[in-house]
């Protein structure tokens, strides 16, 4: 999958590969506030999770299909 340059920016900003960055964030905060956190809209993250076969629970809880 190619990145985005956001998402190469939130990369950089949290040192982290972005998958990881999503995982922490929607398991930390939920999704509304994880997207706001990186300032990106919830659909676009809803997106991200999909390109990066992530799977997001009622609970906020983060299931990697991938491996990422």
């Amino acid at each position: 999958m190619e990145k985005t340059h956001r998402m190469l920016s939130i990369e950089k900003q949290y040192e982290l590969p972005i998958g990881q960055v999503l995982q922490d964030s929607i398991i930390t905060l939920g999704i509304k506030q994880a997207a706001q956190r990186m300032g990106i809209s919830r659909s676009t993250l809803y997106l991200w999770i999909a390109k990066l076969g992530l799977e997001v629970n009622r609970n906020s809880t983060v299931i990697s299909r991938q491996g990422t």
